[in-house]
């Protein structure tokens, strides 16, 4: 989860970042987070279970 928390706290910095230059960007970049978190926990867990 640590890597989980790494992500968003990248992807919340990347996007205030670039909401200066582009607000459409800092969207952009919020957008394709969340889908990153959610294959980042999926990947995860499925190797947890492999264990």
């Amino acid at each position: 989860m640590v890597a989980a928390v790494l992500v968003l706290v990248v992807g919340v910095a990347l996007s205030y970042c670039t909401y200066k230059i582009k607000r459409e960007l800092s969207l952009v970049v919020l957008a394709l987070t969340i889908p990153l978190l959610i294959l980042l926990i999926i990947v995860s867990n499925a190797l947890l279970l492999l264990r």
